[in-house]
């Protein structure tokens, strides 16, 4: 059998526990959720050591394997903190934070729920069930990830009719497969384990070294386009995929056009590290690790939601992406990284620090307008407008190659289209 069948399997399984769990068990049937966590895991777990052994293609690797570990993830926010049931067509619990703990799941809710459990046929519960496993952002829903891009920035409100739709997406898709063939074969993958070598890593401590370690013109200008370029095709890669996605969904019936707004916010959105990742880039895996990242952060170390302080809400965040961090580490191994080389955690985390630094200048500098009680001038406004994207190129510049330049040290060319 195709070894690449073996791992959609693999996929297939978890998608199908998911399903079924969310679709046929009850909220207080707790510990058969908890059970299901066990086959998630499994799954994860030798689809990784599969792809390491079995499949040679390291985009193929890179996909699956991100999937697979991140099934685990949205089943532990789906199934046992959201707890997620057919009954209530919602979430039913408030650990993962997407539901007020008092706003549902009252005596009257449940005694309706329970009816229409009892008659529901099997095909609408496994329906249901599959359609919280797919999920991530839960577009057009109360339970929507905050901040999603809309369809028409200036009519956040407007919905394409389902032609324009697909004429839309159809066209990226034709455009991004050509860019990416384009460009699969520039640069000699013979270079990149000089090019992309760990000892290139360091910035800043390099900066003085007049040695031969120590940093060029040159490396300067690789380093950055090499982390942008990183950059733009992970944009590239996943918008066709999902673009890809949307066509067939849309096409066949299975969803509506507004369950598919865009995956990536404007580019204008990226002025800052916060920004760039909280309102620009995808918010595919948001919902799953913020679940998880809640549930530690307000039931295990208490801190107080309501409080609003500080410390809780940059402990949330910090969590988050720590557990993004666990998520991009293990999608690493699939690719043949050491668990020791992979640099996501490092680096996700840092992203976190980023922020923090973010905020407090912008307290700083908002607490010295006020203090002189003047407007922005012209010159202001118009550094104001360039410092943002600026420092997000030079923190991603620093911050990323701590990651990235594992996998580049390991390209050897493979293109990502392979036609």
């Amino acid at each position: 059998m195709n070894h690449t069948i073996i791992s959609l399997a693999l996929i297939f399984f978890q998608l199908t526990t998911t399903a079924l769990v969310v679709g046929f068990t009850s909220r207080e049937h707790l510990f058969l959720r908890a059970i299901g966590s066990v086959p998630q895991g499994f799954s994860a777990y030798h689809q990784i050591v599969f792809l390491c052994s079995h499949i040679s293609n390291p985009v193929n690797r890179a996909f699956l394997g991100a999937a697979s570990v991140f099934l685990v993830i949205l089943y532990v926010d789906a199934a046992i903190l959201s707890r997620w049931t057919f009954a209530s067509q919602s979430p039913t619990s408030s650990l993962g934070g997407l539901i007020p703990p008092t706003t549902r799941d009252t005596p009257k809710t449940q005694n309706n729920a329970t009816t229409a459990e009892t008659s529901a046929s099997f095909l609408r519960k496994l329906s249901f069930g599959f359609l919280i496993a797919l999920q991530s952002r839960f577009p057009a829903t109360p339970w929507a990830v905050p901040r999603l891009p809309p369809f028409h920035k200036a009519d956040p409100k407007h919905t394409p009719t389902k032609s324009a739709f697909l004429l839309k997406n159809t066209t990226k898709c034709l455009v991004y497969l050509l860019l990416l063939r384009a460009t699969s074969g520039l640069g000699n993958p013979d270079d990149n384990p000089v090019v992309f070598a760990s000892d290139r890593i360091p910035l800043f401590s390099r900066l003085g070294d007049k040695g031969p370690g120590g940093i060029t013109l040159s490396e300067i200008g690789t380093r950055v386009g090499a982390v942008m370029g990183y950059w733009a095709i992970q944009y590239a890669v996943i918008d066709l995929l999902y673009s890809l996605l949307a066509v067939v969904a849309v096409s066949l019936h299975l969803t509506d056009v507004k369950g598919w707004v865009p995956v990536f916010g404007s580019v204008s959105d990226a002025r800052g590290v916060r920004l760039f990742w909280g309102q620009f880039y995808h918010q595919l895996v948001r919902q799953g690790c913020s679940s998880i990242a809640h549930y530690i952060t307000y039931f295990i170390l208490r801190f107080r939601k309501d409080s609003g302080s500080l410390a809780a809400r940059y402990v949330f965040m910090t969590l988050v992406f720590a557990v993004s961090g666990v998520f991009h580490t293990l999608s690493d191994v699939s690719q043949g990284i050491p668990l020791g080389e992979s640099g996501a955690m490092r680096f996700f985390v840092l992203q976190a620090i980023g922020i923090m630094l973010e905020d407090g200048f912008q307290a700083i500098v908002s607490r010295r307008r006020q203090s002189g009680h003047h407007g922005r001038g012209k010159l202001e406004r118009v550094l104001g407008s360039v410092s943002g994207p600026v420092w997000l190129v030079t923190w991603l510049t620093w911050t990323s190659p701590g990651w990235i330049y594992m996998s580049l040290q390991r390209d050897r060319g493979v293109p990502i289209i392979p036609f």
